[in-house]
């Protein structure tokens, strides 16, 4: 009776699950954000803080340790033109579809076609609109197709705009001057050929 008991432990013992071994894992790689390093906790009594654990690592120059500096992205040019020709940011293609545009306008005005004359004075104003010389070209329009009020306010606006230019602004004001007239505003006329003058002179 002893040898089969024997043998019905040794069967049992055979068919046991076999107990496997997991080789130990290295602590988890933890970035530092105060120390700027990445590696293991130095110490398993003391946990890594929230900020330690799962931080991205900050891009690094290639040629140095220091952080990479995002280059802000510019500003966008500005479309340059004769009354700002000292412009740094002035775009020589727009600039010479500005001019073509307001020499084909000046055409058309010279011809007496001063409604084709204005569309294309406006084309050129929607590609640059500070150009105080495209709103003296509309306002020129403006005075010949008889709309004088028009004619005084884009006076007035290129006057804005050219604020450094005399002799635009002259011509400018002696738009306002016939305007004025022929709306029956003789004492502002005066005044406003006055100011012609005097930026005339000077």
């Amino acid at each position: 009776m002893l040898p089969v008991v024997f043998l019905a432990a040794n069967i049992l013992s055979g068919c046991a699950a076999p107990v496997y071994k997991y080789p130990p894992q290295s602590p988890e790689t933890v970035y530092d954000q105060q120390a700027g390093s990445v590696g293991a906790p130095s110490d398993s009594s003391h946990p890594p803080s929230d900020q330690q654990i799962h931080q991205p690592r900050p891009p690094y120059d290639t040629q140095g340790d220091d952080p990479l500096v995002v280059p802000q992205r510019p500003s966008p040019p500005r479309i340059g033109s004769d009354v700002y020709p000292d412009s740094a940011y002035s775009d020589d293609y727009l600039l010479a579809a500005v001019s073509s545009l307001e020499n084909q306008s000046e055409q058309h005005l010279a011809q007496d076609r001063t409604d084709q004359a204005f569309a294309t004075a406006e084309r050129a104003i929607r590609m640059d609109p500070t150009n105080a010389r495209l709103w003296n070209l509309l306002a020129r329009i403006q005075l010949e197709q008889g709309n004088y009020s028009q004619a005084e306010q884009l006076s007035i606006k290129s006057n804005l705009l050219g604020k450094n230019h005399k002799r635009l602004q002259a011509e400018n004001w002696r738009i306002i001057e016939k305007a004025l007239r022929e709306k029956g505003q003789i004492s502002e006329a005066e005044r406003a050929l006055q100011k012609a003058l005097e930026l005339e002179r000077n």
